[in-house]
């Protein structure tokens, strides 16, 4: 076939496209070549800076574990002090407990101790023979080499000693207050002997007895150990100086007796007649039918006790002493004091009141004042 110059011409230029193609081809795969061995050079690069960045820390932090475990080594140096065997068991624990960290064994070792033998502490007794007998005791059950580790023998000797000071609020509230401070139970035990020594404490355990005990006399014991308490009336008077002492002797120790547990004393050593007297009185100037007993406060029983107890002093004078009781001891009921020292001379009886009442109701119609009520009235209540 004869072909023409179109078709020839169009032959060739199809050739030269497809040998630029390849042309181009050839430079674009020989250029991504070169980027991405370019590429592959940089991330080597980097790993190695970041792998020998994670070996150098290793390294480092290998080095001051070293330092540490030295520095720890040359502490551990038992001193001379009394707890210098607690002491260096502590430290040995606590350089087993870091050369184990890895394994984490547990010192906890499974104690029996025969806790019926713990002496208790009693006040009466005194804190010197409990101090023995407690000695004794850890000798004996508190031994250091029966336990695992210092830590858990500190901490069963603290119960135990906490245990001894069950029956005394007061005396476990004071070891409390040592053993939050960290102090050993060595320590502990010197800083409550002391303020014992110094008297305080003792002084403010017998005043808190006396508050309890009162009005009788907290040394007079009977043969079981309490205290005696004879059946006998106690006059206001006495009342009034012993309660005046107390209060005194508790400011002495810091620890004052409150208004609300001031009434409730007084009243209850009364007996039933003085009682009756009391009570009357107190309704006579509140002028309240129904008393509540719960409602009295200080400053209503205060005056009253003071004025019967002046009374009961002037008493012991002669006439002109009753006289003057009435018109000194209460002024806020008048002249009632010389009406019963009247009414007192006469006899107290029915029949004197009488007299008294005729007599003065022919003067003027008023009547004596009755010592038990307190108001003007004929005969007795």
């Amino acid at each position: 076939m004869v072909r023409t110059r179109a078709q020839r011409r169009k032959e060739k230029e199809e050739a030269k496209k497809k040998a630029q193609e390849e042309a181009a081809a050839a430079q674009s795969s020989s250029s991504a070549v070169t980027l991405d061995s370019k590429l592959d050079s940089l991330l080597e690069k980097k790993l190695e800076e970041k792998i020998d960045k994670i070996v150098e820390k290793i390294l480092e932090k290998k080095k001051s574990g070293k330092d540490k475990r030295r520095q720890n080594g040359s502490a551990a140096v038992p001193s001379k002090d009394d707890d210098s065997s607690e002491e260096s068991n502590s430290v040995s624990e606590a350089g087993s407990s870091n050369s184990s960290s890895a394994g984490s064994v547990s010192s906890w070792k499974k104690v029996k101790v025969n806790w019926s033998l713990l002496p208790l502490f009693d006040p009466k007794e005194g804190f010197e023979d409990w101090e023995r007998q407690f000695e004794d005791f850890m000798k004996e059950e508190l031994r250091r080499s029966r336990f695992g580790s210092s830590g858990q023998w500190r901490r069963v000797v603290r119960m135990g000693i906490l245990k001894a000071a069950k029956n005394d609020p007061k005396f476990k509230a004071h070891l409390k207050r040592f053993f939050r401070a960290g102090l050993k139970h060595k320590e502990v035990i010197r800083r409550v002997k002391e303020e014992y020594l110094s008297n305080l404490l003792i002084r403010q355990l017998e005043v808190e007895e006396r508050i309890k005990e009162f009005p009788y006399d907290a040394k007079r014991r009977t043969a079981s150990g309490e205290v005696a308490k004879p059946k006998i009336k106690f006059a206001f008077k006495t009342l009034r100086r012993r309660f005046s002492i107390l209060k005194i002797d508790a400011l002495a120790v810091q620890r004052p007796i409150e208004d609300a547990a001031k009434p409730t004393m007084i009243l209850h050593a009364l007996n039933t007649d003085q009682t009756t007297t009391f009570i009357t009185a107190i309704r006579a100037q509140k002028g309240e039918m129904l008393l509540d007993l719960n409602s009295l406060s200080w400053d209503d029983i205060r005056p009253h006790l003071d004025w019967f107890a002046a009374i009961e002093e002037k008493e012991k004078g002669g006439e002109g002493g009753r006289e003057k009781a009435g018109r000194s001891s209460n002024p806020k009921v008048g002249h009632r004091g010389n009406d019963r020292g009247r009414q007192r001379e006469n006899g107290n009886t029915g029949g004197s009141s009488r007299q008294g009442s005729s007599g003065s109701s022919g003067q003027g119609g008023q009547y004596p004042v009755c010592y038990t009520c307190g108001r003007k009235h004929e005969g007795e209540c």
